[in-house]
Parts: structure tokens; sequence; C-alpha cells
């Protein structure tokens, strides 16, 4: 064979070959990132299945005077709890400090009841009553400095400060995911669990409705997406269930009583 023909044979091959190195370097860079950069898991609420319970009182809500309903309450998601009292013709909002577990304040009392749920936002206090009416009050001093209307009728509400929207539990248990402004952006379809369904609270992440259950109470979660999450019984707290606010990935569900409520820290760990 001629030495030309030879070269050429050469340089054909070492194309060929080329396109492999290339692709198994690829490769193994690829496994190397892997590496580097493992899948993070989440332990709570990634997958449907059971989960233990375990609740532990955490802040008794005693009665104001004539006010001895709770109704709802809501987190500020630093240091203050807020809950709402409700007497036949007016309310109260008592603030808690959630550090010593003490009552801070107490405000004069509100016109305002039948109270759906409560929401902190912005130095404001977000009250849903009557179904479809919103009252926006100044967290300092409790006043009133906004009304609105919504379209559709509620019995449980919240906000998440990340994702700056709110949530909206309607009877059905289906759940309208409004703006900033109280504009609905999609509705969340309820997955058709039993109950009576009460309060909703949610993260950056999932929205979480509280229900009542034949043998408790009942939280089913969402995505912000309104793809369905999860579903887990709370049965170690036999007590009509009022309110619930998420802290840190931990519930903290606030059931009513004769004379004011308890709030108790629901700790849910996969089993």
């Amino acid at each position: 064979m001629n030495k030309k023909l030879l070269c050429v044979l050469c340089m054909m091959l070492a194309l060929l070959t080329l396109p492999l190195c290339a692709c198994g370097k690829k490769n193994k860079d690829k496994d190397q990132n892997s590496n580097q950069n493992p899948t993070k898991v989440e332990n709570a609420w990634e997958n449907i299945g059971n989960y233990e319970v375990k609740s532990n009182a955490f802040i008794d809500v005693l009665a104001q005077n004539e006010h001895d309903e709770l109704s709802a309450g809501c987190f500020d998601t630093e240091k203050y709890a807020y809950f709402v009292l409700e007497g036949e013709k007016s309310s109260v909002i008592c603030k808690y400090d959630t550090k010593d577990q003490t009552i801070k304040k107490t405000s004069s009392p509100v016109d305002i009841t039948d109270v759906d749920g409560i929401c902190y936002r912005k130095n404001t206090l977000v009250i849903l009553h009557s179904g479809k009416s919103i009252s926006v009050l100044d967290s300092a001093n409790f006043e009133v400095i906004e009304n609105h209307s919504l379209i559709f009728e509620g019995v449980g509400f919240a906000y998440n400060k990340g994702t700056d929207r709110y949530t909206l539990l309607l009877e059905n248990g289906s759940v309208s995911i409004l703006n900033s402004e109280f504009e609905q952006i999609m509705m969340v379809s309820s997955i058709g669990a039993m109950g009576e369904n009460c309060a909703i609270t949610c993260n950056n992440k999932y929205i979480f409705t509280l229900m009542t259950a034949q043998n408790g109470s009942e939280i089913v979660v969402y995505d912000w997406k309104g793809n369905y999450v999860s579903t887990a019984s709370v049965s170690d707290v036999r007590k009509a269930p009022a309110l619930v606010y998420v802290d840190d990935g931990d519930l903290f569900i606030g059931y009513d009583s004769e004379n004011g409520g308890a709030v108790y820290k629901t700790i849910l760990e996969k089993r």
C-alpha cells in the first residue's frame, strides 16, 4: 500500500472515532456532575402515603369577656400569632408571642362577626367574614383601613408572602387562588373528600386544607399548580378544628372550646 493511501485511511479512522470520544467525555462529565450535585430529597408531603401525627398543646387562647369563640388565626412568619375571638355582636383580636406563648395585646371590640379566616400581610391583618367580605386592618392598632368584596363565598382564607397570593377555601373543598388584588388566578378542584371544610393555610410550596373527619380532622395537601399531593389524618385530638397555620413546616391547629380555645403544634412524619 502506498504512503498516500495509508495517510488518507488514517485520517478517515480519526474522524470516525472523534464523536465516540466526545460522547464518552460528555457522559463522563455528566456522571461527575451528578455526583457533585445529588438530587435533593424532600422529607415531607412529596409522596402520597401514611403519616404519623403527634399533637402537642402549644397556646391556650382564653375568652375575652363575652368574646369566647375561637374562629380564626394566623402567623406573621416571624414571631407573632393573631387569633380572632368572636362574640354575638363583635370580635376581638389577640396578639400572642409564639416564643414564650404569652398574650401581648388585645384589640377593642371590632364590628366584625361570622369570621371565616384571617391572614397577615405587610403589617396588616386581612379578615374574611360573612363569606365574601374582606376587611383589612392595621396590625399595630387593629383599625379597619380597607374593605373589599369577593366573587366567591369562602369558609377559609390564607396568604403566602413568597408567592404573594391568597388562598380561599370554598365550601365544597375547592380552593380559589387569588392575587394581591383579590382577583382569581386559578381554581384548584377538590379531590372530593368528605367532611366540613373549615380552614386553610399555605407556604411557598404547598396549600393545606383542614376539615373535620369522623375521628378528628383531616388535612388535604395540594401544590400551587393545583395538583393533589397527600392526605393526613389528625386523630389524637378529638375536638372541632377552627383554624390552621404553618410555621417552618409544622402545622398549628386551633380548636374551639367553651371558653376560648387551644392551639396544638401538629407534627406529621412519614411512616
